[in-house]
């Protein structure tokens, strides 16, 4: 049998990324991000817990490629959140420049 490769066949190359901590080290968070975090959190919890009754969507896209039209688009959506006919918190469940599949953009 030939000695064809099977492995990372579709891998253009390898980076080493930092950790986490390092991250954190790299770009601190500010006092008005960790409030929103924090407070987005506490939301979150209390909606699946039941002590908060508004419904939690999750809405796409799946990643970001683009920082002004991501900031766009979750402006578009707080809009659409207010006017909402049900009580709800919409967030934005994405990864920030995630490649996607290699399929994507493929025709």
């Amino acid at each position: 049998m030939a000695d064809l490769p099977i492995n990372d066949l579709n891998v253009a190359s390898n980076e080493t990324l930092i950790t986490p901590d390092q991250l954190k080290r790299d770009i601190p968070l500010s006092d008005a991000a960790l409030r929103t975090v924090t407070k987005g959190r506490e939301v979150i919890r209390n909606i699946l817990d039941g002590t908060d009754h508004r419904l939690f969507v999750v809405i796409g896209p799946c990643s970001i490629h683009d920082i002004k039209a991501a900031h766009e688009y979750a402006e578009r959506l707080k809009v659409l959140e207010r006017k909402s006919p049900i009580p709800c918190i919409w967030s934005c469940g994405c990864i920030s420049r995630n490649p996607g599949p290699p399929s994507a953009g493929k025709a």
